[in-house]
């Protein structure tokens, strides 16, 4: 891999502090000894702790993002001067590809009309071969003086020729389209959507279907009947330091 873009990284140490470690593993253990609520009073030190936990949820997390920050925004640089040196290069690229491919599609073209016309030169090369080796036996069938004699030595040698041309035809090297080493050209499926209703209603598979999420909890209550839709309640605890 060539070294194209260079990153300067003097800080290179990353870790937890001793206070953070601390504090995770006691509110860990606090939390599971918590294994039944039944009482008022249970609640009450259940969700402390849960508090607890959660305002030390939020503090990593912010912690994190503060350390993050200037990471992600040396990232951000990268990508962008990896991007300005890539761009007019890509640019170019699909240019120059559009035009291979317009060549290629020019020699897929070429190779069918000459193939097609392969065929047509051995179907008659084999029909020409036919016709003298026809000949050649009636000429040895008439066979009776000095001039049929010349005749059927001169269908003989038209009928050799004929099988000649018949063989070096059927062997000639078949048409192939001239492709630079390097490049790979392939035919690629493209689609535009003119009626995304009409094709929904053509073939359901070609369309993807999903719920919105926002408008159903917007919109709908529990127990609420709608084609399709169940929508009831569940009970959900959260922590609020």
């Amino acid at each position: 891999m060539k070294e194209l873009i260079t990153a300067l990284v003097t800080e290179n140490g990353i870790f937890t502090t001793e206070e953070a470690q601390s504090q995770s593993y006691a509110l860990s253990n606090e939390l599971v000894e918590i294994t039944v609520v039944n009482t008022p009073e249970t609640q009450e030190a259940a969700t402390k702790v849960a508090v607890a936990g959660q305002a030390f949820v939020k503090d990593v997390e912010a912690s994190r993002k503060a350390v993050k920050a200037p990471v992600l925004e040396l990232a951000k640089r990268i990508d962008t001067l990896a991007d300005e040196l890539s761009a007019p290069v890509k640019g170019e690229m699909v240019r120059v590809g559009a035009l291979v491919a317009k060549f290629q599609q020019a020699e897929a073209e070429r190779v069918k009309r000459e193939r097609e016309d392969r065929e047509k030169k051995e179907r008659a090369a084999m029909e020409a071969a036919r016709l003298a080796a026809q000949k050649e036996r009636e000429a040895a069938a008439a066979m009776n003086d000095e001039a049929s004699l010349a005749k059927a030595v001169a269908a003989e040698e038209e009928a050799k020729r004929k099988e000649k041309e018949m063989y070096a035809t059927l062997t000639a090297p078949a048409p192939a389209a001239i492709k630079a080493k390097g490049s790979a050209t392939r035919t690629v499926l493209k689609f535009e959507v003119t009626d995304i209703h009409a094709l929904y209603a053509a073939n359901r598979a070609l369309v993807k279907l999903e719920p919105n999420t926002a408008a159903i909890k917007a919109i709908c209550v529990a127990g609420q009947e709608i084609p399709g839709l169940k929508v009831w309640e569940e009970q959900a605890t959260s922590f609020r330091a």
